[in-house]
Protein backbone atom coordinates (compact mmCIF):
# COMPACT_ATOMS: atom_id res chain seq x y z
CA UNK A 1 0.00 0.00 0.00
CA UNK A 2 1.45 3.89 -0.73
CA UNK A 3 1.57 5.54 2.89
CA UNK A 4 0.68 8.88 0.71
CA UNK A 5 -2.75 6.78 0.11
CA UNK A 6 -3.24 6.96 4.24
CA UNK A 7 -5.34 10.26 4.41
CA UNK A 8 -6.28 10.57 8.76
CA UNK A 9 -7.69 8.65 11.66
CA UNK A 10 -10.11 9.75 14.51
CA UNK A 11 -12.17 8.37 17.02
CA UNK A 12 -16.07 8.25 16.34
CA UNK A 13 -17.87 7.54 19.68
CA UNK A 14 -21.47 8.44 18.32
CA UNK A 15 -22.40 4.67 17.48
CA UNK A 16 -19.74 2.75 19.97
CA UNK A 17 -19.10 4.37 23.23
CA UNK A 18 -15.83 2.44 23.56
CA UNK A 19 -15.46 4.88 20.27
CA UNK A 20 -15.06 3.20 16.61
CA UNK A 21 -11.64 3.68 15.37
CA UNK A 22 -12.07 5.57 11.56
CA UNK A 23 -9.44 4.97 9.00
CA UNK A 24 -9.36 7.33 6.38
CA UNK A 25 -7.43 6.59 2.89
CA UNK A 26 -7.53 8.49 -0.31
CA UNK A 27 -8.32 4.97 -2.14
CA UNK A 28 -9.82 1.98 -0.69
CA UNK A 29 -7.12 -0.46 1.37
CA UNK A 30 -6.96 -3.87 -0.32
CA UNK A 31 -8.82 -6.72 1.92
CA UNK A 32 -5.64 -7.85 2.84
CA UNK A 33 -4.82 -4.35 4.16
CA UNK A 34 -7.84 -4.35 6.23
CA UNK A 35 -7.91 -7.51 7.82
CA UNK A 36 -4.14 -6.81 8.64
CA UNK A 37 -5.01 -3.56 10.93
CA UNK A 38 -8.40 -5.22 12.06
CA UNK A 39 -5.98 -7.71 13.52
CA UNK A 40 -4.15 -4.98 15.61
CA UNK A 41 -7.29 -4.22 17.95
CA UNK A 42 -8.44 -8.05 17.83
CA UNK A 43 -8.29 -7.86 21.59
CA UNK A 44 -9.53 -4.39 22.18
CA UNK A 45 -13.30 -3.31 22.73
CA UNK A 46 -13.53 -0.56 20.08
CA UNK A 47 -14.30 -0.83 16.12
CA UNK A 48 -12.56 0.05 13.43
CA UNK A 49 -14.18 1.39 10.19
CA UNK A 50 -12.39 2.08 6.84
CA UNK A 51 -13.42 5.13 4.56
CA UNK A 52 -12.46 6.75 1.63
CA UNK A 53 -11.88 10.50 1.30
CA UNK A 54 -10.76 12.96 -1.33
CA UNK A 55 -8.06 14.95 0.72
CA UNK A 56 -5.21 13.65 2.91
CA UNK A 57 -5.12 15.63 6.24
CA UNK A 58 -1.70 16.86 4.99
CA UNK A 59 -3.20 18.29 1.55
CA UNK A 60 -6.10 20.17 3.59
CA UNK A 61 -3.41 21.69 6.00
CA UNK A 62 -1.66 22.84 2.85
CA UNK A 63 -4.41 24.40 1.65
CA UNK A 64 -5.32 25.93 4.89
CA UNK A 65 -1.91 27.60 4.91
CA UNK A 66 -2.59 28.85 1.21
CA UNK A 67 -5.94 30.58 2.52
CA UNK A 68 -3.59 31.66 5.04
CA UNK A 69 -0.93 33.01 3.94
CA UNK A 70 -3.33 34.56 1.16
CA UNK A 71 -5.98 36.04 3.89
CA UNK A 72 -3.21 37.23 6.53
CA UNK A 73 -0.60 38.37 5.22
CA UNK A 74 -1.11 39.28 1.36
CA UNK A 75 -4.62 40.83 2.74
CA UNK A 76 -5.96 39.60 -0.39
CA UNK A 77 -9.54 40.27 1.50
CA UNK A 78 -8.69 43.64 2.48
CA UNK A 79 -10.73 45.39 -0.29
CA UNK A 80 -13.98 43.27 -0.63
CA UNK A 81 -15.65 44.00 2.87
CA UNK A 82 -14.71 40.35 3.85
CA UNK A 83 -13.29 39.83 7.18
CA UNK A 84 -11.87 36.54 7.93
CA UNK A 85 -12.04 35.16 11.59
CA UNK A 86 -10.81 31.65 10.83
CA UNK A 87 -9.79 29.04 8.99
CA UNK A 88 -9.64 25.40 9.91
CA UNK A 89 -9.56 21.93 8.39
CA UNK A 90 -12.07 19.70 9.01
CA UNK A 91 -10.86 16.39 8.73
CA UNK A 92 -14.17 14.10 9.42
CA UNK A 93 -15.85 16.20 6.33
CA UNK A 94 -12.79 16.52 4.22
CA UNK A 95 -13.04 20.23 3.75
CA UNK A 96 -11.14 23.32 4.82
CA UNK A 97 -13.95 25.54 6.62
CA UNK A 98 -13.22 29.30 6.79
CA UNK A 99 -15.55 31.48 8.72
CA UNK A 100 -16.10 34.51 7.30
CA UNK A 101 -18.54 37.86 7.81
CA UNK A 102 -20.42 38.76 6.02
CA UNK A 103 -21.74 36.02 5.47
CA UNK A 104 -24.14 35.68 1.90
CA UNK A 105 -24.33 34.19 -1.53
CA UNK A 106 -21.70 37.14 -2.58
CA UNK A 107 -19.18 36.93 -0.23
CA UNK A 108 -19.17 33.20 -0.30
CA UNK A 109 -18.78 33.30 -4.13
CA UNK A 110 -15.69 35.50 -3.39
CA UNK A 111 -13.87 32.92 -1.16
CA UNK A 112 -14.99 30.17 -3.97
CA UNK A 113 -13.59 32.36 -6.67
CA UNK A 114 -10.40 32.72 -5.01
CA UNK A 115 -9.67 29.51 -3.34
CA UNK A 116 -12.11 26.81 -5.49
CA UNK A 117 -15.05 25.05 -4.14
CA UNK A 118 -13.61 21.93 -4.13
CA UNK A 119 -12.08 21.54 -0.67
CA UNK A 120 -13.36 24.55 0.89
CA UNK A 121 -16.46 25.41 2.63
CA UNK A 122 -17.20 28.69 3.47
CA UNK A 123 -19.54 29.25 7.09
CA UNK A 124 -20.14 32.23 9.03
CA UNK A 125 -17.86 33.28 11.03
CA UNK A 126 -18.33 35.28 14.77
CA UNK A 127 -15.35 37.33 15.46
CA UNK A 128 -13.28 35.75 18.73
CA UNK A 129 -14.14 37.71 21.92
CA UNK A 130 -11.46 37.20 25.19
CA UNK A 131 -13.58 36.14 27.91
CA UNK A 132 -11.83 37.39 31.34
CA UNK A 133 -12.83 36.11 34.76
CA UNK A 134 -13.13 33.11 37.14
CA UNK A 135 -16.44 32.21 36.90
CA UNK A 136 -15.93 28.51 37.68
CA UNK A 137 -14.12 29.77 41.04
CA UNK A 138 -15.58 32.37 42.23
CA UNK A 139 -19.01 33.12 40.11
CA UNK A 140 -17.53 36.50 39.25
CA UNK A 141 -19.09 37.72 36.19
CA UNK A 142 -17.05 37.24 32.90
CA UNK A 143 -15.98 40.18 30.92
CA UNK A 144 -15.92 40.18 26.98
CA UNK A 145 -12.47 42.22 26.04
CA UNK A 146 -12.55 43.07 22.36
CA UNK A 147 -9.24 44.39 21.78
CA UNK A 148 -7.32 44.62 17.97
CA UNK A 149 -3.86 43.21 19.62
CA UNK A 150 -5.08 40.57 21.41
CA UNK A 151 -7.56 39.71 18.20
CA UNK A 152 -4.05 39.77 16.23
CA UNK A 153 -2.50 37.14 19.25
CA UNK A 154 -5.53 34.64 18.91
CA UNK A 155 -5.27 34.77 14.99
CA UNK A 156 -1.72 33.51 14.57
CA UNK A 157 -1.34 30.11 13.81
CA UNK A 158 -0.02 27.67 16.56
CA UNK A 159 1.21 24.37 15.50
CA UNK A 160 1.95 21.34 17.73
CA UNK A 161 4.32 18.45 16.89
CA UNK A 162 3.21 15.46 18.13
CA UNK A 163 5.91 12.76 17.17
CA UNK A 164 8.49 13.27 14.87
CA UNK A 165 10.81 9.80 15.03
CA UNK A 166 11.11 7.01 13.02
CA UNK A 167 11.60 4.57 15.62
CA UNK A 168 8.62 2.20 17.09
CA UNK A 169 6.78 3.28 19.81
CA UNK A 170 8.11 2.00 22.91
CA UNK A 171 6.15 0.89 25.86
CA UNK A 172 7.54 2.87 28.79
CA UNK A 173 9.34 -0.15 31.58
CA UNK A 174 5.12 -1.31 31.87
CA UNK A 175 5.82 -4.85 31.28
CA UNK A 176 2.76 -4.31 29.16
CA UNK A 177 2.11 -5.06 25.71
CA UNK A 178 1.26 -2.01 23.04
CA UNK A 179 -1.67 -0.65 22.94
CA UNK A 180 -3.99 -0.35 19.84
CA UNK A 181 -2.40 3.19 18.67
CA UNK A 182 0.94 1.80 19.19
CA UNK A 183 0.56 -1.02 17.36
CA UNK A 184 -1.38 0.79 14.76
CA UNK A 185 1.38 3.63 14.53
CA UNK A 186 4.24 0.56 14.23
CA UNK A 187 2.44 -0.90 11.34
CA UNK A 188 2.49 2.70 9.36
CA UNK A 189 5.86 3.19 10.33
CA UNK A 190 6.38 -0.24 9.12
CA UNK A 191 5.20 1.45 5.58
CA UNK A 192 7.56 4.04 4.84
CA UNK A 193 10.79 0.83 6.03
Amino acid sequence: MDPSQFASLHLDYEQNPAGTIILSFTVEPSDEVKKEIEALVADDPGDVAFRVVPYTEKELMEKQREIDHAVFEENVLEDKGISVYYTSPDIINSRVEVGISPFNEETVAVIHELFGDEMVEVVEGQQPQLLIGDDAIGNKEMAVVEDPVLQDALDDEVEIQIMSSDSELDVMDSGEEPGFFARIWNWFIGLFQ
